[in-house]
């Protein structure tokens, strides 16, 4: 090999361009087989590859590598990365392949031992497989560097691996019973069909010119090479392919993660008809095993453009598609499978707009994970097919998405990981040679995230607030949501908050599946912030029994993707009906605020009301929060607690069947239970969290008084996505208890994130007298400028409510409302998230259609600035209306 790579490649490609593209006959055995004829003359029509790549792409995949350093480094280190395996399979195949794990004992003499077969995924039946996934893996990676060099020890190599696996797996008998029933995963075609059964046509591919033309295979079991056997490798595709559509599940992410074997194997046979009848069944015809294209599309579709599962399951879906898109791009570039299932590509940023200020995390929902790993492989393999189809909006939404993401240092394009990718992921590293572009032109994108976001498979609305500082650690976030789908959790209305850089109200995570706590805390009601009714808030039908009614957003300001009509405030409304089981059906409705005060402060506004029908109802809000210890308190000092260590144990002990009956609704996993008596006062909770930067990060809890309620604190399980230092610890939890309805008189909190003691609210009351609770009023400390807000919150939207005491007048008709006052009790600002009217004093604001309106008007200035989302009148002093429009 010449010295230089670069040299080396530039050779290649002046060979290429002398020669053709056609394959060389270098230092080949050249063998007189009139079976390897027939064989010749049966596939003369399939130039190979083509699955990966066609080999008229070779010329400019070498120009790429020899034009561009960052590629040629990448291709170096890719090669030496196989040179360990070559070496020892080239000093001694029989031992080599004694490393696979071979049933010996099953053996016919002078055959290839079968391969064993498993149940189990753990220990050394683990360590055994990935043997095997690794000979596969370097199989594909050297049929890769065959294809780019033409060096005959990648073909042999690959070659060889290919046939002992071909003649190993075809001995196993199928059962014939069970329906996700593999080869050697008897029980889990699922996991065979991407560890095993993806990567035997890629192989087959790649090596198939060598294979045809002389070459031959290294056989273990008679010890010397041997003709390659084509027709075993063909049954061997054909039964992989039939398994796929036989033998998965649908309506989950299965069809998809199958398809990468469906599709493999399919293309590798050498039968156009045979290929193109297996091929249907991936991009036209379902079956009852095995959803196509166009039921995959639909259910896109039917869930709002979102894949519905929870964000690790569902990015990963599309980042799949879209691999199984580009491969069948080089298989026949006029399918343009992006342009008719738009929805794939467009779905692959989604996980981007859910994340919390930083970057680093995003929200969290159902068996997701909460670090933010944006679909790198997908935007390139996107971008890829913008570039081969001609598609310029690929081009506009993934060039600047992949330069965001290398100009944040989390991403460098080419660079081979320490760790191989094997399994789903085998063709991450192989295909940034074939496929990614040597450079991305043009600047970054800013993707201004969204005020507004939404997931409506999962009934979640988020709305984030991110500082005019800049600093992460600034910025405000929270989410309402809950919903039942594949992975999904019985949550009822969950909600987190973030604050000063972390997650601090949070749902409880995850563990590992299929575990006692996993089944009967982490994925049902008591892991959340939520409201449990009754104590009997349940799940049925659905994904394994956690089937719930979905959250309903009523109203939001701004809408999904809109623009806000303020910087400062945003708010959502959100509804849930609680119809399963006969012990706690109810009705909900949860109002989450945002309100900035300054650069560096704001809070959240949370009022959950809850009605039900059945006699003797009662109402537990809970919430939890990252910290190593929990106060509550008034204005006296800490609030009296006794011991209630039984206060949640009804269902402790009752029937738990795995993945069908659970002992809901989760909260007996709750310790250090202490409860007050009934309680009518002001409140605050404060969370401190010791071990999360130099000082304490703490989350103030305001609970102006509504009624008079029970205070629970506890200690819950601890936050397995929560931040490092506490996901080993179990997390502080405050739960309070509505005896009666909780309609009228709501639970109401404000919640501010505060670094070291220093909070900005100095008090929060309840705006009185009413009969039924309307709103809250919040005075600010000189932090926050000394400003007092009105946070009106009417019972009922469609009625004037008045609030009129003896320093205020004041009526709103509407949702939701926040009137700003300054320290010399001026008007500072009004802001209206929903309504039609309101009058202050002298001012009036209504909207001039009469129908809801969103608006915010300035009153700091001389004259007021004005910005709504309908005609408005304004009048001040009893003069003339004056009449604003959107702008």
């Amino acid at each position: 090999m010449p010295r230089s790579i670069l040299q080396y490649i530039i050779a290649c490609i002046t060979l290429v361009v002398s020669a053709g593209c056609g394959t060389a006959n270098m230092g080949r055995e050249e063998v007189s087989d009139p079976a390897r004829t027939q064989v010749q003359s049966e596939l003369a029509e399939v130039q190979r590859p083509m699955i990966w790549v066609r080999p008229s792409e070779r010329p400019a995949i070498l120009a790429k590598i020899a034009g561009n350093e960052a590629v040629a480094s990448y291709y170096e280190a890719f090669t030496a990365r196989v040179e360990k395996d070559l070496a020892t399979w080239g000093n001694d195949p029989a031992a080599y392949f004694q490393q696979l794990p071979l049933a010996r004992e099953d053996a016919a003499e002078g055959s290839t031992p079968p391969f064993k077969t498993y149940t189990s995924f753990d220990g050394e039946e683990r360590e055994e497989q990935t043997r095997l996934h690794h000979q596969l893996q370097t199989a594909i990676d050297c049929g890769v560097l065959y294809f780019l060099t033409r060096e005959e020890r990648y073909a042999r190599y690959a070659a060889d691996v290919l046939h002992n696996v071909v003649q190993a797996v075809r001995q196993l008998p199928l059962d014939s019973e069970f329906f996700n029933a593999g080869w050697i995963y008897t029980k889990d075609h699922l996991r065979e069909a991407r560890e095993i059964g993806a990567q035997i046509p890629i192989i087959y591919d790649f090596v198939q010119p060598w294979l045809t033309t002389g070459g031959r295979v290294y056989d273990l079991g008679r010890e010397e090479r041997i003709s390659f056997d084509f027709a075993a490798a063909e049954a061997v595709f054909r039964t992989y392919a039939e398994l796929a559509i036989n033998r998965g599940g649908t309506g989950t992410n299965w069809p998809i993660l199958e398809a990468s074997s469906l599709v493999g194997n399919a293309l590798a046979l050498s039968d156009p008809a045979e290929r193109a009848k297996y091929l249907n069944y991936f991009l036209k015809e379902s079956t009852s095993r095995q959803d196509a294209l166009p039921a995959i599309g639909s259910f896109y579709d039917a869930h709002g453009g979102s894949w519905p599962e929870s964000l690790n399951y569902s990015q990963h879906v599309g980042e799949f598609l879209t691999y199984l898109f580009t491969m069948l791009s080089h298989h026949d570039p006029d399918l343009k499978l992006v342009s008719k299932y738009p929805q794939v590509t467009s779905a692959l940023p989604e996980a981007y707009y859910l994340t919390y200020p930083g970057g680093e995390e995003t929200i969290l929902f159902g068996d997701g994970h909460r670090e933010y790993h944006p679909m790198l492989d997908g935007y390139e393999m996107a971008y890829h097919l913008g570039l081969r189809e001609g598609n310029p909006e690929l081009l506009k939404v993934f060039g600047p998405l992949i330069n965001h993401s290398v100009n944040n240092g989390g991403y460098r394009r080419f660079r081979l990981p320490a760790e191989r990718s094997y399994g789903a992921a085998m063709y991450r590293e192989p295909t940034k040679l074939l496929w990614f572009a040597a450079d991305v032109p043009g600047s970054a994108g800013e993707y201004p995230l969204p005020v507004t976001a939404e997931l409506p498979f999962a009934g979640i609305t988020l709305q984030r607030n991110l500082s005019p500082s800049g600093k992460p650690e600034d910025g405000l976030m929270g989410f309402v949501g809950g919903g039942a789908y594949v992975h999904g959790h019985a949550t009822g209305m969950g909600m987190e908050l973030f604050g000063k850089g972390f997650v601090q109200g949070s749902k409880g995570g995850r563990t590992r599946y299929r575990t006692e706590i996993h089944e009967n805390y982490y994925r049902i009601f008591a892991s959340n912030n939520t409201v449990i009714v009754n104590g009997a808030t349940t799940s049925d039908n659905g994904w394994v029994n956690l089937g719930t009614d979905k959250v309903q957003r009523i109203a939001a300001e701004p809408e999904p993707g809109e623009n806000p009509v303020s910087p400062d405030f945003s708010f959502t409304t959100s509804s849930f009906r609680d119809t399963v089981g006969n012990a706690a059906e109810a009705y909900q409705e949860r109002t989450l605020g945002i309100v900035r005060t300054t650069d560096s402060t704001g809070f959240y506004v949370d009022l959950f009301r809850s009605h039900s029908e059945l006699p003797g109802q009662y109402h537990d809000y809970i919430y939890r929060n990252v910290g190593d210890r929990l106060y509550l308190m008034d204005r006296d000092g800490e609030i009296d607690r006794a011991a209630t260590p039984d206060r949640y144990m009804a269902n402790a002990d009752a029937e738990w069947r795995q993945n069908r009956v659970y002992r809901q609704p989760g909260w007996h996993y709750f310790k250090d239970v202490k409860t007050s008596s009934e309680y009518g006062y002001d409140a605050l909770a404060v969370f401190v969290a010791d071990s999360l930067g130099p000082e304490p990060v703490e989350m103030w809890a305001h609970m102006p008084l509504v009624d008079k309620r029970e205070f629970t604190t506890a200690t819950s399980p601890p936050l397995t996505e929560g931040p490092r230092a506490y996901r080993k610890k179990r997390s502080p939890t405050l739960v309070i208890r509505q005896k009666g309805s909780a309609w009228d008189k709501p639970f109401a909190l404000l919640y501010e994130p505060v670094v070291g003691g220093r909070n900005s609210i100095d008090r929060v009351e309840t705006i009185w007298p009413f009969p039924v609770w309307q709103g809250m009023i919040v005075k600010s400390n000189e932090r926050a400028d000394e400003i007092t807000q009105y946070v009106l919150l009417p019972n009922d939207p469609d009625e004037e409510t008045s609030y009129k005491t003896h320093y205020l007048d004041l009526s709103f008709r509407g949702r939701y409302a926040v009137v700003t006052i300054d320290r010399s009790d001026k008007l500072q600002s009004i802001y209206i998230g929903e309504g039609k009217s309101l009058q202050m004093g002298a001012i009036s604001i209504r909207s001039a259609e009469g129908i809801n309106m969103a608006a915010s008007i300035d009153f700091s200035g001389q004259e007021p600035v004005v910005s709504t989302s309908q005609p408005l009148y304004l009048s001040i002093a009893g003069g003339a209306e004056q009449l604003f429009t959107p702008k």
